[in-house]
């Protein structure tokens, strides 16, 4: 059948001899439809790979699910949450976190960031971020790093050995930060390098003008490069611990968090994860799914993919 098919075919194409002009059109138009839907498939191609990737990197600094308060104010009595949450069917983890906005300063820069405040032990972003650290206190990581020289970066952040271009003179013990590497590039600094952390909402009006906000010491102990800019210009890392300490800055007491985040065990199911959790949850927190979160993103993406297909 296929031969008898490929006949046909073969027998439109030819032509007499005083018909060649017919046959130079055909084969052109053949061309031209051959190069265009090629050229249609392979840029809706890379458009999905680029969503793929994106996406990726987007799950790779954030949970599946975020639980927080509706004015995304910090809570306390936080544990019985994150115990009911990891019950809930379809929970692979479930972890409190801390998201604040700081200025990190060093000795030749300063910059905005966003500080998180992860625990080391069941936040799943931890888990994620192992492979992207490039650096530690102990020396550089590459892809022969073996997942224990990776966790101890994790592991020793609360209180980190003497990095690499740490100060001889310089002794005390601070709690380690991890940076991006575009952010700490951008200080200057390196594993072992000391940065201030300054919390602009600790700053106070008084009669003769604005108190100096007050200012906590951590030490570099690593650095991550997650492939997408916006996370390695502004995001660092602490433990749970620490990042509590620099909310006490801006007069933010007790044992509190800005919210628990959630891993599905299947990320497509995210969505109504979010929605049954929704109902557990005390009414003054809500519950966000990673879709609903970059929703404005990934729907210009669409819209672009499909603009894309009509143009071409």
């Amino acid at each position: 059948m296929i031969r008898f098919a490929w006949a046909v075919a073969v027998s439109h194409m030819r032509s007499r001899k005083h018909e060649a002009g017919v046959s130079a059109i055909t084969l052109v138009s053949m061309v031209g439809v051959t190069v265009g839907v090629t050229a249609l498939i392979m840029v809706l191609a890379v458009m999905e790979g680029f969503e793929i990737d994106l996406r990726q990197k987007i799950l790779g600094s954030n949970a599946h699910v975020v639980v927080r308060t509706w004015d995304n104010a910090h809570f306390d009595a936080y544990e019985p949450l994150v115990e009911e949450l990891a019950l809930v069917p379809g929970v692979e983890a479930s972890a409190p976190f801390i998201f604040t906005e700081v200025v990190l300063q060093s000795r030749y820069g300063v910059a905005w960031a966003y500080l998180n405040g992860v625990d080391v032990e069941r936040s799943g972003k931890v888990q994620r971020m192992l492979g992207e650290l490039i650096h530690g206190s102990r020396g550089e990581l590459d892809e022969d790093s073996t997942q224990e020289e990776r966790f101890a970066v994790l592991q020793e952040l609360h209180s980190p050995p003497v990095g690499d271009y740490q100060d001889p003179d310089d002794t005390a013990d601070l709690p380690g930060i991890i940076l991006g590497e575009d952010l700490a590039n951008g200080l200057q600094v390196y594993p072992g390098s000391r940065v201030q952390i300054i919390n602009p909402a600790a700053t106070q009006s008084v009669g003769w003008g604005m108190t100096p906000p007050p200012i906590m010491y951590v030490r570099v102990a690593g650095i991550f490069d997650s492939g997408m800019y916006e996370y390695d210009t502004k995001w660092s890392y602490l433990t749970l611990e620490d990042a509590q300490a620099v909310l006490r800055l801006g007069n933010v007491v007790g044992d509190v968090v800005s919210g628990v985040e959630v891993m599905a065990e299947d990320i497509r199911e995210a969505g109504e994860l979010a929605d049954e959790l929704e109902m557990t949850v005390p009414p003054y927190l809500q519950v966000d799914s990673w879709e609903e979160m970059n929703e404005s993103l990934f729907s210009a993406l669409k819209l672009e993919k499909i603009a894309m297909g009509l143009i071409l």
